[in-house]
């Protein structure tokens, strides 16, 4: 199977896993636990998680996508171990306040997912997209972007988000492996 094939069946099947599990996770942590209010809830005691090795390719353009995931990811990670005491704390504002930004987190981490995936269904080689609460960043692998791309990328970001064509920036990482 062609590397780059590969590669994306990784991500396209990688990215909405570790989505789902962290909405399960948030679920046990944030409403498991409650305390006050509440009826339970069966949640599983442990989430299983799988992964690939993939490895760097001559193609410095795919690099900068693995590289990008790798660290997102582990940024993501820290982020959700800074979390964690917050939400088990007995203190109703504090845990109230990392359940937002929990379920801020999963949000972003859905909408991300969703635009990388739907614009690798529409046909784009590799994609990573960084949302926040002003605007969308889609980077995408290719030498040259054409306008009904540019077109395509920002209303399919922007139908996901919310945010306006305006909102939406749109940045290209060269495909070394493509012969111009």
């Amino acid at each position: 199977m062609d590397l780059k094939i590969k590669a994306s069946l990784i991500w396209i099947t990688v990215i909405p896993a570790i989505a789902v599990c962290s909405i399960v996770w948030l679920s046990q942590a944030c409403f498991g636990q409650q305390k006050e209010e509440g009826l339970p809830v069966n949640i599983p005691d442990s989430v299983c998680f799988s992964a690939e090795i993939i490895e760097l390719t001559e193609n410095q353009g795919e690099n900068y996508f693995v590289n990008y995931r790798i660290k997102r990811e582990q940024t993501r990670q820290e982020t959700l171990n800074m979390l964690e005491p917050l939400l088990a704390s007995d203190i109703t504002e504090t845990r109230s306040q990392a359940q937002q930004r929990w379920l801020d987190l999963s949000d972003k981490i859905s909408r991300e997912a969703e635009i990388e995936n739907v614009l690798k269904m529409k046909g784009f080689t590799d994609i990573v997209s960084e949302v926040n609460t002003q605007k969308a960043t889609v980077t995408v692998l290719t030498n040259q972007l054409k306008v009904q791309d540019m077109f395509i990328i920002q209303n399919t970001a922007s139908e996901i988000t919310g945010f306006s064509v305006d909102q939406i920036e749109v940045a290209v990482v060269k495909d070394t492996s493509e012969k111009i």
